[in-house]
């Protein structure tokens, strides 16, 4: 086992100094990390995170205490360290941050750097508080460098089959439910608390809503559709994504998530219509009935708040399915009229718009988010690239079992994008990230898979 030597000053005797050996973990992480896949790295990463993030933030109101802690939970701070310690990870294993621009193609290229030089303009001319919106915008050359981190690994080390990487996420939420279960199940009498009431919504351990639990589980069970598409027949080994389907959509109604819900629709839609072969009318109907029953086992466990599951609303024609998005997206508009060149800045809508006096993060739509916080400029290259990712995945080859399970989820992610707050949430776009470079790399030819996008 490697070690490193550190002189530590110890007594006042002079300059009499002690050599103290400390065994360094990072030295013997990176030794593991050499010998096992990146893909699984990966996966491990991101399926520790419910766990993780439940252990450090239990609530059961808006926020936790102290008050920096709660900054630390907004700003997804756990989040970006994660995402900065793959990078290092990958800087020690041989990443090269030149080599990896170089491999672009060009318009992506200049795309990419465009992007840099302009996004932060709005947040450091126009944001009403200057210190939240630059840490919000430092997010985003991360998040850029852990793709390429991502994608080092996955070409370096040996890689994990889409099977293997999708049961180890489930592996990572099944881990979570019985904290998840416990902190509901134990929660104190709402006239304890701060205000009076248990707020369900905000109170999964880890999460700043229910709604981001319920977007990740709809990329789950995408992954999951997105595997058994291609099976001949069901079989015993398909018998268990049938179950894993029946816990991801039980999951998913509990979560009340309606954009997640559309997300899974519209990319089986989309599958169906635009990517052949059709899976088989036995496998069909295995997971409709999958499904049926998933949602219908989530009606028994439903906290005692409307947030949660599909209710039938009375005088539903009255009812506002748009959860104020329309209002919200109407002043989103107005913002992104009044500097449509730099926009406001990373996350000012939350001051600059409130919903009947409930605070609002995010315009709930992306490309609303990216012209009213970076303005036209850089939204525009911000989508080019994002166009370009799914374009690479879309044209490349056969949609083989390890390929259109991403490709799915990546359809998933961009349509929840459309109604929801996915470039918004750290741990969102790291699971972005995450699906399309896993999709990427497996497709053919695995030198360059973006190079398949049009110049």
């Amino acid at each position: 086992m490697p070690y490193v030597r550190l002189p530590v000053l110890i007594g006042t005797y002079g300059n009499m100094r002690a050599m103290v050996t400390l065994p360094l973990e990072a030295t013997r992480f990176r030794a593991r990390l050499g010998r096992c896949s990146g893909g699984l790295f990966i996966a491990v990463l991101f399926a520790s995170l419910p766990l993780l993030l439940g252990a450090l933030y239990r609530t059961y109101q808006y926020e936790v205490f102290p008050s920096w802690f709660e900054v630390s939970r907004q700003l997804d701070l756990v989040i970006l360290a994660l995402e900065i310690v793959t990078i290092c990870c990958a800087r020690r294993d041989g990443m090269d941050y030149r080599q990896s621009l170089r491999r672009l193609p060009v318009q992506t290229r200049r795309a990419l750097i465009f992007f840099l030089a302009t996004f932060w303009i709005g947040a450091l001319l126009h944001s009403r508080f200057l210190t939240y919106s630059l840490v919000r915008a430092a997010g985003w050359p991360i998040h850029i460098l852990f793709a390429v981190a991502l994608w080092h690994f996955l070409h370096k080390h040996r890689p994990i089959t889409a099977r293997t990487f999708i049961f180890i996420l489930c592996a990572g939420y099944a881990a979570y439910l019985p904290l998840l279960s416990y902190h509901l199940l134990t929660a104190p009498p709402g006239a304890s608390l701060h205000y009076g009431a248990v707020i369900w919504a905000s109170s999964l351990p880890g999460y700043l809503s229910v709604r981001i639990f319920g977007m990740e589980i709809g990329v789950i069970l995408t992954l999951l559709l997105g595997l058994v598409w291609r099976e001949a027949d069901v079989t015993p080994r398909s018998s268990i994504n049938m179950l894993l389907i029946t816990a991801a959509a039980c999951l998913l109604c509990w979560s009340g998530t309606r954009s997640a819900v559309f997300g899974v629709a519209g990319a089986v839609i989309i599958t169906a219509f635009f990517r052949r072969p059709l899976p088989r009318w036995s496998v069909v109907c295995a997971v409709v009935m999958a499904i049926v029953a998933g949602g219908a086992a989530s009606s028994f466990m439903l906290p005692p708040d409307p947030a949660f599951g599909f209710r039938i609303v009375e005088h539903s024609l009255k009812a506002d399915y748009s959860a104020g998005r329309v209002e919200i997206w109407t002043a989103a508009l107005r913002l992104i009229m009044q500097r449509p060149l730099t926009g406001w800045g990373d996350g000012s809508f939350i001051w600059l718009f409130s919903l009947k006096g409930a605070v609002v993060a995010q315009p709930h739509n992306a490309i609303l988010q990216m012209l009213q916080a970076w303005g036209l400029p850089a939204a525009f290259a911000a989508l080019f690239m994002i166009g370009r990712i799914w374009w690479a995945l879309n044209r490349r080859g056969t949609m083989t079992t390890d390929r259109l399970p991403f490709v799915m989820a990546f359809d998933t992610l961009l349509i929840m994008s459309m109604v929801d707050g996915v470039f918004f949430h750290a741990r969102l776009i790291m699971l972005a990230v995450i699906i399309a470079t896993f999709g990427l790399a497996a497709c053919s030819g695995r030198g360059r898979a973006l190079a398949g996008a049009p110049e």
